[in-house]
């Protein structure tokens, strides 16, 4: 059975742009029900904005189902300089994950050129997502100087049902950009919601032994929401942060990667994967010297994707990351947004040692930093432990060997269920 989608319309009710599209029967499982996709554009007049444009964040989210589940998509138009980029950005996920086949084709009924109209224009300002975090703003600080506009989306890592932590997140942008003299553009999507995320890591997990979101989407799926906004500012560049960096090239899988977020292109614009020459490690280092260096400024990283509310929960593997890449550096995390007292300690030790997921390279950073940096432990000698950790047998730990298997077992119980619920009908 050939399995397609079928993009039937793209409607603009002010700043709102609602796809309404439809699927063959054996998609079912990997959609929601909703069968709708919309975004609202905060402050942006998308009037003059035309649907080959409108068209690339429903592309762009969609593109990974298309090729792992050979699906044929159409849509009215596409954008050509973005239509032409696909094969090479896709390029980037058949070599980030050669045990998967990427097949799938898309089909316009139009091809617009873009450029030949946006070419007489000025060019308006750079854009940058900006989420708050390490990755982040190392961007801003590297490229304050441009006035990049920041981009900033509910639907990421905040839903919709947390208005709290949103407004916490609108306030951390609103001052941010205060500091820095720059526009701001938040965006609401519901680009994670509309895709079925635990069946879609049911399908690639086994063999690319990623999730669906980190894995394959959210690169790409993030990146399609500026194109709007770039066609109505003229904008020729779009900043998003590197996740990992180029030492770590090979060794960790990522949606976000410059084999991918580079060569995405449409009208006039070009993505520039940014900062991936440093590490997460040397990016806590840039931050707090340049707050030491504008002493005016104040940075709070807001780092955690667990908690609700919009703030750092400081009890998960991200925020323990965070913490001790502020310390090894020599600094206050509690300066930073985060909190850390000699008593949280033993509990961050004990999280490392047996209970939180451990990639091994992003340990070692922080471990090199400390070790660079020895008169940290004359004011916190309790931190020596971390020294003395090798992180690549780190997992082979008897007692994190038993929590891994037990986390292990309730996963897979889960993912029984859900598969049992579906056959049944009792689950989409």
């Amino acid at each position: 059975m050939n399995s397609e989608i079928n993009l039937k319309s793209i409607t603009k009710k002010g700043n709102r742009v609602v796809y309404d599209f439809c699927y063959s029967e054996n998609l079912r499982e990997y959609f929601t029900p909703t069968r709708e996709f919309f975004i609202e554009y905060n402050g942006v007049n998308i009037d003059s904005v035309p649907d080959s444009i409108l068209v690339i964040p429903f592309l762009c989210n969609v593109l990974p189902v298309v090729w792992l589940l050979d699906v044929t998509m159409h849509a009215a138009e596409i954008d050509k300089n973005f239509y032409e980029s696909i094969p090479e950005f896709k390029n980037g996920y058949v070599n980030m994950y050669p045990m998967l086949n990427f097949a799938g084709k898309i089909i316009a009924d139009k091809i617009v050129d873009n450029n030949k109209e946006k070419e007489e224009r000025t060019s308006g300002k750079k854009l940058m997502f900006f989420s708050g975090g390490v990755d982040a703003f190392n961007t801003l600080i590297s490229h304050s100087d441009e006035k990049p506009i920041l981009m900033t989306l509910w639907g990421s890592d905040v839903f919709f049902d947390d208005i709290k932590g949103w407004n916490n997140v609108k306030n951390h942008v609103i001052k941010t950009a205060e500091q820095f003299s720059l526009e701001y553009k938040f965006i609401k999507s519901n680009f994670r919601k509309f895709l079925n995320e635990g069946s879609l890591t049911e399908l690639v997990l086994e063999k690319a032994k990623d999730g669906w979101w980190h894995g394959f989407q959210h690169g790409i799926g993030l990146i399609g929401h500026a194109a709007p906004i770039a066609f109505a500012y003229n904008s020729k560049i779009v900043y998003i942060a590197s996740t990992f960096t180029a030492k770590d090239a090979g060794k960790i899988t990522c949606a976000s990667d410059p084999t991918i977020d580079n060569y995405v292109k449409w009208a006039n614009t070009n993505v520039i994967h940014d900062g991936y020459e440093f590490t997460r490690q040397d990016k806590i280092v840039n931050i707090c010297n340049f707050v030491q260096k504008h002493q005016n400024i104040q940075i709070k990283l807001h780092v955690c994707w667990q908690s609700s509310g919009g703030q750092n929960c400081n009890q998960c593997e991200k925020c323990y990351r965070t913490i001790m890449g502020i310390l090894a550096a020599g600094y206050d995390p509690n300066d930073y947004g985060l909190f850390y007292s000699k008593s949280h300690n033993n509990k961050i030790k004990d999280a490392v040692l047996y209970k939180v997921e451990i990639k091994a390279v992003r340990w070692q950073y922080i471990q090199e930093q400390f070790k660079k940096n020895p008169e940290v432990f004359i004011k916190h000698p309790e931190l020596k432990w971390i020294t003395k950790i090798d992180f690549e047998k780190i997992n082979d730990n008897p007692l994190r060997c038993v929590w891994d298997l037990s986390k292990n077992i309730m996963n897979l119980a889960k993912r029984i269920v859900r598969k049992i619920l579906r056959v049944f009908g009792l689950r989409r």
